[in-house]
């Protein structure tokens, strides 16, 4: 009998365990470096008190550190997670910083744009604050299916704000 329970309790922890399992496997983690080659819209400014660079978005409509990944072949058309992770300020207490997820096909057809609005994260004006965000992007987008995902700072409307960023790891996960 003693032994009868173990055997049960033990396959009933193994498939509990299996049930948790995500069921995604990442497909590429990439921290974003920053380099004075690689800025779009943004600033790029040196703290000297702490010696590290960061990118500094401060007009409307302006986009700062971006990410392009295109997915391989046995990624596509299954459901994808973006995991984006750093430490960013703002000298905005509503601020208006976006990180945002854009999706294209093979002909560069935008098929999704996804926000991720930092303003939850702040904890205080002018202080960095680490931020943790994901979205969910489905197998595809009204039978369209992608194969290009970027991942961009975003600066939209504000024209008094400072949003600085100062890195940003970004992991892409598929569906198993």
């Amino acid at each position: 009998m003693n032994v009868l329970l173990k055997s049960i309790l033990c396959i009933v922890l193994v498939l509990l365990i299996n049930a948790c399992a995500d069921g995604y496997q990442t497909i590429t983690e990439r921290t974003i470096v920053l380099d004075r080659n690689k800025i779009k819209d943004d600033t790029l400014l040196k703290d000297n008190a702490q010696n590290f660079y960061f990118s500094r978005l401060n007009k409307p409509g302006t986009f700062g550190i971006m990410f392009d990944y295109t997915l391989p072949e046995d990624a596509q058309n299954k459901e994808v997670y973006v995991i984006v992770d750093g430490q960013s300020r703002s000298n905005y207490a509503q601020s208006n910083a976006l990180i945002v997820v854009v999706t294209h096909n093979k002909e560069r057809e935008q098929l999704s744009w996804m926000l991720m609005p930092l303003r939850y994260h702040y904890t205080s004006i002018n202080e960095w604050c680490s931020f943790r965000d994901s979205v969910q992007l489905p197998a595809n987008f009204k039978g369209k299916a992608y194969n290009l995902i970027t991942v961009a700072a975003h600066q939209p409307s504000s024209t008094a704000e400072n949003f600085d960023l100062r890195d940003m790891h970004i992991s892409i996960k598929a569906k198993l």
